[in-house]
């Protein structure tokens, strides 16, 4: 959710937005070798690689191993490659009691097998996106955290309660039908019930609002990782975005309508055979799959567009184990059955976009899985042991990638598929809204930002800013003019954020003097995080502030 964070500048009417253009030569790509067994292949030069960028083979400019070093050590490389990041997303909408312990307890035994430079943030979904722990690589902080959530009920029993009645309705109905057209004709059978509410096509227009209900559902948990992934858009180091779950369905609630469908194609929910057809049904049953109204296939692949701009690899964990995807058995549980869901379309329907995402960005899905450990243990070394691969790449935005190994057909690239290329403006606001979470600055130029106190200013409250850029930091262009901009952001009490506001000065800079900047941010009254970047653009250079300011006590 967002809201208004004001400008208050006197020269504002002449403070014009510019539009960056940088030309991208050079692609970074991260990229993870494992063998048959799944464990990462360590000794790789850059010679045994070959990178494809579109429809042609690309140079490789340049080639680095990263793995974490032994503790104590000051940085995780010599060339200085930034930390690791990783987002534990659990989907409680999605969970059942026995994965959702499974999964806690896998992560609270193997959180020390995780680079310890690594942070990591934890999110919860329950219908609203929860940042439980804001990135941190402190581990205590995580593991009390972890406990917390363990204790709370997971909420993925409901569907399948829900799911189990609406099966039942479906069943009843067509045992009805089918005894009243068995029997002699009453006025009781006309419609093959008795209840006007179980007549076919309102228990279709039941099994339909089933299936939206569920739909919507499913979009905003995919709108919730969209918002989780961009989080992380404009940092740098290795992203990866865990996400743990018992599956997101491609068609929500489609093995329901598919099991209504064939009992519609069957007979066994047709009136009796001197009544018409109601028209709703002809046209239902001539309809190959009633399911695909639902399909969320679109859905699935902004997500993975997503991660794939914003360098995430998205890796998923079905913890239920082998044994706890039984979803004929929770589905017929207490049923007479006229006929069986079926459970391999159930199965196929939850975990194949899934498989999609992590496949296109790099990462992997893990299911059917008893031992945890084994999981762990891979995540650890995808997380934050790979090779970088800085390649030549044509200027396009949306390029397709392929890397592979020479010589070596034992071997699989985990790798994001395609990737995009953001221009210098697009990367530098991603950068300051992720810093809302991350709260990483950054301060190359030296400035110092300073705010005043809060006073009012008509419905809203003013509070002044000054920001200091010390003589020499910023660089003149071929006009003799030195170019900077700054923007803003802030998140309020209640997580929403604001829009990025953006103001671009021109200067000519003094030798010995510093260059000095007045303006004001007009907010309501509340607790906010600030996150400002002020860049130079001749050069590039960028910093990056946070900070906390006050404004709920504005005018004291």
């Amino acid at each position: 959710m967002r809201f208004i964070l004001a400008f208050l500048l006197a020269a504002s009417a002449t403070a014009q937005p510019v539009t960056e253009t940088v030309d991208v030569h050079v692609l970074e790509i991260e990229a993870v070798v494992i063998d048959k067994q799944g464990k990462p292949v360590e000794g790789l030069t850059k010679d045994d690689f070959v990178v494809q960028i579109g429809s042609r083979p690309a140079e490789i400019a340049n080639f680095y191993v990263v793995k974490p070093l032994p503790a104590g050590e000051a940085a995780l490389q010599a060339h200085g490659g930034a930390d690791t990041r990783l987002v534990i997303f659990i989907d409680d909408l999605h969970l059942r009691r026995r994965g959702k312990k499974r999964a806690i307890d896998a992560l609270r035994a193997h959180l020390d097998k995780f680079d310890p430079k690594a942070t990591a943030m934890l999110v919860v979904w329950n219908g609203s996106m929860n940042v439980r722990v804001p990135a941190t690589n402190d581990r205590a902080v995580l593991l009390r955290a972890l406990e917390a959530i363990d204790r709370e009920p997971p909420l993925g029993t409901r569907y399948d309660g829900e799911r189990r009645a609406m099966l039942r309705t479906i069943d009843t109905v067509a045992e009805k039908m089918t005894s009243a057209r068995q029997g002699p004709p009453t006025a009781a059978s006309k419609f093959g019930v008795e209840n006007e509410s179980e007549r076919p096509e309102i228990l279709g227009q039941k099994v339909m609002t089933f299936a939206e209900t569920y739909s919507r559902e499913t979009q905003n948990t995919l709108e919730a990782l969209r918002e989780a992934v961009s989080t992380l858009k404009g940092l740098d180091g290795r992203k990866v975005l865990l996400y743990i779950s018992e599956g997101l369905p491609l068609q929500p609630a489609g093995e329901v309508i598919e099991y209504w469908s064939r009992l519609m194609r069957d007979g066994r929910l047709q009136q009796p055979a001197e009544e018409p057809m109601d028209e709703y049904l002809k046209t239902f049953s001539g309809r190959a799959s009633e399911a695909m109204r639902f399909d969320q296939t679109s859905r699935f692949v902004e997500l993975v567009r997503d991660a794939q701009a914003a360098r995430v690899m998205f890796s998923a964990i079905e913890p239920a184990g082998s044994g706890g995807f039984d979803d004929a058995g929770l589905m017929d549980e207490g049923r007479s059955k006229p006929a069986r869901v079926d459970s391999s379309l159930s199965r196929h329907n939850q975990r194949s976009a899934m498989q999609m995402v992590a496949e296109e960005t790099g990462g992997r899905y893990f299911a059917d899985e008893n031992d945890l450990e084994v999981v762990m243990d891979a995540l650890a070394g995808h997380v934050s042991t790979y090779y970088s691969l800085a390649v030549r790449a044509p200027q396009q935005r949306d390029v397709a990638v392929r890397v592979g190994v020479r010589n070596r057909k034992d071997v699989r690239v985990l790798t994001s598929r395609r990737r995009s290329s953001a221009l210098q403006e697009e990367a530098v606001n991603a950068a300051v809204r992720a810093r809302l979470y991350s709260r990483e600055a950054v301060n190359p130029l030296e400035a110092n930002v300073q705010f005043g106190a809060a006073w009012p200013d008509s419905r809203r409250c003013r509070v002044p800013v000054q920001i200091i850029i010390p003589a020499g930091k910023l660089t003149a262009g071929p006009d003799g003019k030195a170019e900077f901009s700054v923007r803003a952001m802030v998140l309020d009490s209640k997580q929403r954020e604001s829009k990025i506001q953006h103001m671009v000065r021109k200067i000519v800079p003094q030798p010995d003097a510093a260059v000095t900047e007045s303006i004001a941010f007009g907010l309501q009254p509340s607790r906010y995080i600030v996150s400002l970047a002020i860049l130079d653009h001749v050069t590039g250079e960028t910093s990056y502030i946070q900070t906390e300011i006050d404004t709920s006590v504005c005018g004291s």
